[in-house]
């Protein structure tokens, strides 16, 4: 896919998506960390499942009129990890006055494979330096920033091209050693 379309098909829009992620400081130790942060965000939600089902049941009863418009969120600057589930206004430095929040809502549900968790998205709230910023879920962000970006649905597997590839239980043994300071370059 050219770099036209791919900013035709949403590049932009995600693009603007994963400036958010790293929050308007543009910090580059947030930029450098957003997989780690991703995936730490992963593990501590899916680790505690009954605790967010917990969470958007309270959510939900203390907040009626906002139970479609609920954010978890992530407290990673305590120890141990908190997990709040809160209505999406309420929220610090987030999502302001963007406009692109409803639209990035919607396309979450619209992409989503799993049922409904009772929360739009969840928001990971990090120390950088002494302050504390939330930001967007940097695992959504990247999932859906760049799912799709090089193959269209129908190009990601094409059986016609199985025949080329080689059988590599037909491939000589090869030396895996490799030359560590290579490495540093």
């Amino acid at each position: 896919m050219d770099t036209r379309t791919a900013w035709r098909n949403g590049h932009k829009k995600w693009c603007r998506v994963l400036r958010c992620t790293v929050g308007p400081w543009g910090s580059r130790d947030i930029r450098t960390s957003l997989q780690v942060i991703a995936g730490f965000e992963n593990s501590e939600i899916s680790g505690s499942a009954k605790i967010v089902e917990t969470r958007v049941r309270e959510a939900q009863q203390q907040f009626p009129a906002f139970s479609n418009k609920l954010v978890l969120m992530l407290d990673m600057t305590v120890y141990p990890p908190e997990i709040h589930v809160l209505p999406v206004h309420k929220i610090e430095q987030f999502p302001g006055n963007d406009t692109i929040w409803p639209e990035i809502a919607d396309e979450i549900r619209q992409r989503s494979d799993s049922p409904p968790k009772g929360y739009m998205f969840s928001v990971v709230k990090v120390h950088l330096g002494k302050s504390k910023f939330t930001l967007f879920s940097p695992s959504t962000a990247l999932l859906m920033a760049f799912e799709g970006q090089y193959f269209s649905d129908d190009e990601a597997y094409d059986s016609a091209d199985e025949d080329g590839i080689a059988d590599f239980q037909t491939l000589p043994d090869q030396d895996l050693d490799y030359d560590p300071e290579s490495l540093d370059d």
